[in-house]
């Protein structure tokens, strides 16, 4: 209802007054009421005061609020007293949280809190400050997000709703301090599922009772405990809860924790934490731990089941090795340096940490390291990966700390290079490529490097286990191992190589192995195969079987000095045991032969020593020992050895061998030979020695004392029956050393040698060693020098240390140097191993005497030779005295001195009987300096010539000086040389005088040469040279050359003077040539000319006439313009044009033409004439190097004369008819020679030698005519060393005659056919197949017997040829009527019958015909032929009246070549001379009647044609022939006859 009542109204109508009770009441009730609030108030105030701030109270409230919050949460709880205001703070004197199951959570002792209870009315939580005293957190991953937490605060399903209260969603706290942290958290933790069985219990084993590891058994699982502990905590603002953020954030200002494992004490660890949900980020960190900082950010995650995962990136600025040496007990605790750490879980394993470090820079242990690596912990074994280590260096201190213990052996030195590893776990750890290289410092200078990959353990590094290491040695130098290891063999120069090793790096099997062993120059010692060796205190313990490829005594023998072996050997070396005692057995095969053993040796000292079998086959001494002066042998031999000793003096055992009878010592075969060696401490007997060969016989016999106890005495023998045996010796191949006599020097005699030692070798015995030796030679020919007997006896006493005694030889007819010497005597006393005092006698055949006596004796340290006599007489013993005598004793001495040896000679003087004298003196000093001078003034070369028995010093005289001043180093040189008149040998050198100045590696000469009186040639040099006195120095430097040489329209007697052979010369000669350049590229220029010459070749027998020459020097070219010449006739020539390019004086390029028509090459009366025409030009081009040869020769016409085919009688009646004596024919001096570096490459591209119409080979026996053609080639020498020119093809002969030698009768054979041929041999040896043919005519009367035909056939070689007598008839007469046809004309039969005088004079006239068909033919004619008749029964008694009618049965023929392969012949008989068988006819027409002709015209291919006129029977024989029944007369014939023949 509306009420409209107002005030007004109320004044209006009037009522009773009762407001003063009213508000009395209101007043009662208003103060009642306030006194109740008050009250209630005071009650609530007083309850709430006696709750909060009384003891009791708090008890009361917490007893209260705590069953409530424990029925919130399933967990359990305990909170104990509380304290402070609760208005404004709070203090908790302890807390405890554990799972329903009593597994603790949190607890904590006293926390404090400070807030503003007006936040709580804004449903906020705002903490100023939280101090939390001694908490204890502990985590526990019970897997699949089940943590113990979520047991303890969480009930079992979330909340149905949030409450509709937002009180709590906004917690932040100020300032947090937390004092004396332990967390805890237990993580599951499980083994890799690649360990099965007993590695997997080994594994679990291990982790269970590690201490660094915390692996716990927790029930039926396993888990990992990572404990904090001792942590400070102070926090800046932080946010716990914010329903518009996510996550608790908390301002770290400060933390210090202690971390069990890895044991790390974080101080100082600040940074922002931010914590959503399973993860956790702390950015901006930066912490120090105790010797080390580091900064950067951090991220954890744990939860769903899965381990804590961890994702840091720090930056460590200072890392100090003593915080990291929890990873592994083999990490330094010294030392540090920065890197960038990185932590993280393995992706395929989240348990296992990984801990990498990038950029790292660490020092340690006199080290540095610098590089990458990971760590992962957490796993089965600690994995090492991503490895990528510069090691500048590693010390071997570090090493063996991260060794874990002591090396076997003390290495000392630094390590540099890379490592680079996938890595892996360290017990199975990929090593990808390690390149080290390891300086040693106990060596100095030895430097090793190798190389490996590979997979090792690593688990215990002091245990390492290789699997399958491939290593490279690259150089193992030697003295290292020695060094460390003084039982390691003592091995010099370095190893390199491969191998595989496998097992421990101590006790490794190795495989594959190719090993090198290199020391010094020379082929190194190379080794592959397997083997095992063991590293043990007492040395090296090795099981090998290698092959040597090869095995080089040479490298081995500078280790082991005693080692006498040189070259190389390949085999198989089986080795097992240690260097004190191994079996070993080995077969190498070398250059010097193959050698086995079998058995035991002892390689470590101080004894040493061998047991067991040995052989050699094939022993080559010379290489197998490596010295040339050894012969070349092939020894085989076997024997055994069982010795062993310290010292030469403690040798003990037995040497046994016995050499095969086809074993070869150079050319001398060894017929056998045994050899029986014991010692015994002291001693040594030589119970049988005995060689035998076709060159030596040696034989010994007895002992010799070692030791002075033990004194023998020992026999030797030696019987040299050849001298040529010894030429290997003599004669060394190698071309370094100086051979006593050349290859094909003469070398024969024989040689006795028979010697004695008494006593020992021991040099503290007073009685000391003693020999006496006899030797004997006869008949020694050693290259030109000769002696046709000598002997020497020699006796010495003490021989290794006083060695006095006396030496005494003699020789007879003897030759040395070209000095003949009649006899020769010398005598010497000795002491000290001197001659005390010697005299030397030696007698010339052309008794010219020399004589000398002095004595030798040491002063101080010096040697002093006394030279008081020496007389040199070239007079004859009857004779005035002439020659040269020592004027005043001379002294020769020699000391030593810093670097070798010092010596003086005190002025030598010869005075000469008439004129000249010669004077020496000269000294090297210390420093080097030497001194010296020679005077000669005015020698006559006539008696130097006489006393040397030589006839090139003829006449003239020498004078010359010669001054040496300097050091051995820098000489100077001053010296002059004056020929007045001088011939030596053929050259004429006339007036010489030249002048010689050296100094600073200059020699400047001049010089002049005067003919005649008259200036001929001069010349001058200055020339770069290193005449130092001392070896091993390059003489030509490499300085400019500076010369001239000049001539000024010279008379070409100038010519004769240089060339001997040159005579009759006439011309002028023009020469300037100037040399500049270098030795190596010398450069002249200048021109030579000859102009209207005309000589004569003394040894060619030709003239040459219009003889020209121009060349021109240009540098490094020589332009030969033009060189021609003429033999007198107009239409032969020579010329010669070309160039020689000197651009390398080494190797010369050649472009030269040599032309020739009808050249009269040699004229040579009774030696040879040759005609030749180039039918091809003959052109050299190329270099010196490559050159080559083109073009033709053709022989024209010649005549070569030999002396014979057979010196002595060709053939023997008394040898069979098979057997001639020969001597060497000249023809391989028809052959040009060049120099050897020219013939070593010459290429000759068809350069062959035509045979012409005209060329005939003739002897005294044999007049042949030669056809054609042979082919230039290139062959070897015999010895195989120089390239020759040689001839290739075959000559035909095509015609000729051949006179047999048969002593008593010479009878005539006409050639029919033949070949020689050449097979290119450089020593033109052809084979000779002639055959010649011998027709014996019947012209006896009445006799009714045919022509005999008898057939010689000459073969063999030029040099040996051999002759063969058949007969051409058939039947074949017998040998013995061949021979008796060919002496007598008749068959041996027929003889018997008939008178000796009729035997002689038939006899004497067959000798008549053959000498003068002998004499006759080589004219006009090519073949002559008189054939005397047989004599008629009675001629002899009668020759009288019947000479002139013999004379005119008498035939003479002749023949010779009309044209080109037509030849003729032409006889007749001589009847018109006798009226007894002219018959009545005139003499002109029995001429005509006795006429015979034949032309024979040969054709290619073998064929020839023949048409021939033979007279009848009766004019063949003057009509003398009688009558008889049975002789049938023939008619003149006119024949026409075919031939072919065939070669095979």
């Amino acid at each position: 209802m509306r009420n409209d009542t107002t005030p007004n109204d109320a004044v209006e109508r009037p009522v009773t007054d009762t407001r003063g009770p009213r508000r009395l009441r209101r007043r009662t009730v208003v103060l009642a009421t306030a006194a109740v609030l008050l009250s209630l108030m005071a009650l609530l105030v007083g309850g709430v005061a006696a709750l909060t701030q009384t003891d009791r109270g708090r008890a009361v409230l917490l007893r209260g609020v705590v069953p409530v919050i424990g029925r919130a949460i399933p967990g359990k709880l305990y909170v104990g007293k509380v304290s402070g205001t609760l208005f404004t703070d709070i203090t908790i004197d302890s807390i405890d949280i554990r799972a329903p199951d009593g597994t603790p959570f949190l607890s904590a002792g006293p926390i404090r809190a400070t807030y503003d209870p007006r936040d709580l009315f804004d449903r906020r939580i705002v903490i100023k400050s939280l101090e939390i005293m001694r908490p204890s957190i502990t985590m526990i991953d019970y897997g699949n997000d089940e943590w113990n937490w979520k047991r303890a605060l969480r009930k079992t399903g979330a909340l149905s709703a949030k409450s509709a209260s937002r009180f709590g969603e906004y917690v932040v706290i100020d300032t947090t301090t937390i004092r004396e942290l332990t967390f805890t958290a237990r993580l599951p933790w499980v083994l890799s599922d690649t360990l099965k069985g007993a590695k997997r219990d080994s594994a679990l084993t291990f982790n269970l009772t590690r201490l660094d590891g915390e692996v716990r058994r927790d029930g039926n699982r396993f888990v990992r405990v990572y404990r904090f502990v001792r942590g400070s905590l102070a926090l800046g603002p932080s946010r716990v809860a914010d329903p518009d953020s996510a996550g608790i954030r908390l301002a770290m200002r400060k933390m210090d924790v202690v971390w069990i494992y890895p044991p790390f004490w974080f101080r100082n660890m600040k940074g922002t934490v931010r914590k959503v949900a399973d993860s956790l980020w702390i950015d901006g960190v930066s912490f120090q731990l105790a010797n080390s900082g580091a900064h950067g950010t951090a991220k954890v995650v744990w939860g769903s089941g899965l381990p804590v995962r961890y994702d840091v990136k720090l930056k460590g600025d200072s890392v100090a090795m003593a915080d990291m040496s929890w990873i592994n007990a083999t990490l330094p605790w010294t030392g540090g340096g920065s890197t960038f750490i990185t932590i993280k879980n393995d992706p395929a394993n989240l348990a296992i940490i990984e801990y990498g470090l990038r950029d790292m820079d660490a020092r340690a242990l006199r080290s540095r390291i610098k590089g990458n690596m990971t760590f992962a912990v957490g796993g089965p074994v600690l994995k090492v990966n991503d490895v990528d280590l510069a090691l500048l260096p590693a010390n071997t201190e570090l090493l063996r700390w991260f060794n874990g213990e002591p090396f076997p052996y003390d290495w000392q030195g630094n390590v540099t290079g890379r490592v680079m590893a996938r890595g892996g776990p360290i017990n199975n750890w990929q090593l990808d490529d390690a390149q080290l290289t390891f300086s040693d410092t106990h060596v100095p200078g030895a430097i090793s490097r190798a190389r490996a990959r590979g997979t090792v353990d690593i688990y215990t590094p002091a245990e390492a286990i290789l699997k399958g290491v491939d290593l490279e040695i690259q150089q193992l130098d030697m003295r290292t191992p020695r060094f460390v290891n003084p039982l390691f063999p003592d091995l010099n120069g370095f190893a390199r190589g491969t191998m595989r090793l496998d097992s421990l790096w101590y006790d490794a099997f190795f495989s594959k192995a190719d090993i090198e062993l290199v020391d010094g120059p020379g082929q190194p010692s190379r080794f592959t195969g397997d083997g095992h060796f063991t590293l043990v205190t007492e040395g090296v313990k090795f099981d090998v079987d290698m092959q040597a490829a090869p095995l080089s005594y040479t490298t081995l023998s500078r280790s082991y000095p005693s080692l006498p072996l040189r070259g190389s050997a390949v085999g198989r070396i089986k080795a097992a045991g240690m260097a004190e005692q191994f079996n070993v057995q080995t077969t190498l095969a070398g250059e010097g032969g193959e050698i086995s053993f079998v058995g035991r040796a002892d390689a470590f000292e101080p004894e040493m020593g061998a047991t067991g079998q040995w052989r050699v086959r094939g022993g080559n001494l010379q290489n197998l020992l490596g010295d040339n002066r050894y012969p070349i042998t092939s020894l085989s031999m076997l024997g055994t050895v069982d010795l062993s000793a310290s010292t030469l003096e403690t040798m003990r055992g037995s040497l046994r061998a016995t050499v095969d009878q086809f074993s070869r010592v150079a050319d001398a075969r060894l017929f056998g030979g045994t050899a029986v060696v014991f010692f015994d401490s002291g001693h040594v007997r030589v119970d049988t020695l005995t060689i035998e060969s076709s060159a030596v016989r040696l034989t010994a016999q007895g002992g010799l004392g070692i030791t002075a106890a033990r004194r023998d005495s020992l026999s030797i023998a030696m019987i040299v029956d050849s001298l040529g045996g010894l030429r290997p010796w003599l004669s060394p191949t190698d071309s370094t050393t100086r051979a006593f006599v050349l290859a094909g020097d003469t070398l024969r005699g024989s040689i006795e040698l028979s010697a004695q030692l008494s006593g020992s070798i021991d040099t503290l015995d007073p009685r000391g060693l003693d020999l006496r030796l006899r030797g004997d030679a006869r008949d020694v020919h050693v290259a030109t020098s000769r002696a046709q007997r000598a002997s020497v006896d020699l006796a010495v006493r003490d021989l290794l240390r006083a060695a006095n005694g006396a030496l005494s030889a003699t020789m007879d007819s003897a030759q040395f140097a070209g000095i003949d010497i009649a006899s020769a005597a010398g005598q010497s006393t000795l002491r000290g191993g001197l001659a005390e005092r010697f005299g030397v006698q030696m007698r010339t055949s052309s008794e010219s005497r020399v004589a000398m006596a002095g004595g030798v004796a040491r002063n101080g340290d010096s040697t002093v030779v006394n030279i008081d006599t020496l007389t040199l007489r070239v007079d004859s013993a009857s004779a005035r005295p002439r020659g040269f005598t020592l004027v005043a004793p001379a002294m020769l001495r020699f000391m030593p001195g810093a670097n070798g040896t010092l010596g003086s000679l005190d002025s030598l003087v010869l005075q000469h009987t008439d004129t000249g004298r010669i004077a020496m003196r000269g000294g090297l000093a210390a420093g080097g300096v030497v001194t010296g001078r020679l005077d000669a003034d005015r020698v006559a070369l006539a008696d130097i010539g006489r006393l040397l028995r030589t006839s090139g010093l003829t006449r003239g005289t020498a004078s010359a000086t010669l001054a040496l001043r300097g050091t051995r180093e820098q000489p100077r040189i001053d010296g002059t040389v004056d020929l007045r008149d001088a011939v030596a040998g053929r050259v004429r050198f006339g007036d010489l005088f030249a002048t010689a100045h050296y100094d600073s590696l200059r020699l400047n000469v001049e010089g002049a040469l005067r003919l005649g009186g008259k200036p001929a040639l001069q010349a001058s040099a200055s020339l770069p040279l290193d005449l130092a006195l001392m070896g091993n120095r390059t003489r030509q430097l490499n300085e400019p050359l500076t010369g001239r040489i000049a001539t000024a329209q010279a008379d070409l007697t100038l010519l004769e003077s240089v060339f001997p052979d040159v005579t009759r010369a006439r011309g002028t000669l023009f020469t300037d040539v100037a040399l500049t350049g270098t030795w190596d590229r010398p450069r002249l220029r200048g021109e030579v000319r000859l102009d209207s010459a005309s000589l004569s070749l003394d040894n060619l027998g030709i003239r040459l006439d219009h003889a020209r020459a121009d060349i021109g020097l240009f540098g490094d070219s020589i332009l030969i313009r033009r060189i021609r010449a003429t033999t007198g006739s107009p239409q032969d020539s020579i010329g010669i044009s070309g160039a020689i390019g000197i651009r390398e004086i080494a190797n010369p390029t050649f472009d030269l033409r040599l032309a020739a028509h009808e050249f009269q090459a040699v004229d040579k009366p009774r030696t040879a004439s040759i005609v030749m025409t180039t039918t091809t030009p003959i052109t050299l081009s190329g270099s010196r190097d490559a050159p080559r040869v083109q073009g033709a020769v053709r022989i024209d016409r010649g005549r070569v004369y030999i002396r014979a085919l057979a010196q002595r009688r060709a053939l023997d009646l008394a040898d069979n008819l098979d057997i001639i004596d020969t001597t060497r024919f000249g023809v391989n001096g028809l052959l040009p020679s060049a120099p050897r570096a020219i013939m070593q490459n010459l290429q000759l591209d068809n350069v062959r030698v035509s045979i012409g119409d005209d060329v005939w080979l003739r002897s005294p026996e044999a007049n042949l005519k030669l056809g054609g053609g042979l082919r230039v080639t290139r062959a070897l020498s015999r010895d195989g060393q120089v390239p020759r020119l040689a001839l290739a093809d075959s000559l035909t002969v095509e015609r000729g005659t051949y006179q047999l030698n048969l002593g008593i009768a010479r009878p005539g054979f006409e050639v029919e056919r033949g070949l020689v041929r050449f097979f290119g041999d450089p020593d033109l040896e052809p084979a000779l197949d002639i055959t010649a043919l011998h027709t014996i005519r019947e012209t006896r009367p009445n006799s009714n017997r045919q022509d005999v035909r008898v057939r010689v056939n000459i073969a063999g070689t030029i040099n040996r040829p051999t002759l063969a007598l058949s007969s051409a008839d058939n039947p074949p007469l017998p040998e013995s009527d061949l021979l008796s046809y060919l002496v007598t004309g008749e068959p041996a039969y027929a003889l018997l019958g008939t008178p000796y005088a009729e035997q002689g004079a038939t006899l004497a006239l067959r000798l008549a015909g053959s000498y003068l068909s002998s004499r006759l033919a080589g004219g006009r004619f090519d073949v002559v032929q008189v054939e005397p008749t047989a004599l008629n029964p009675g001629d002899a008694a009668n020759l009288r009246e019947n000479g002139l009618g013999i004379l005119a049965s008498t035939r003479v023929g002749v023949g010779g070549q009309i044209a080109r392969n037509t030849y003729f012949t032409f006889s007749t008989g001589l009847c018109g001379l006798s009226s007894q068988t002219s018959g009545g006819g005139d003499a002109l027409s029995l001429f005509a009647q006795g006429l015979g002709v034949k032309v024979e015209r040969r054709f290619e291919g073998g064929l020839s044609a023949a048409l021939g006129l033979e007279p009848g029977s009766s004019a063949q024989t003057c009509g003398r022939q009688g009558i008889s029944r049975t002789f049938q007369q023939t008619p003149p014939q006119i024949g026409i006859d075919f031939f072919r023949s065939w070669t095979f």
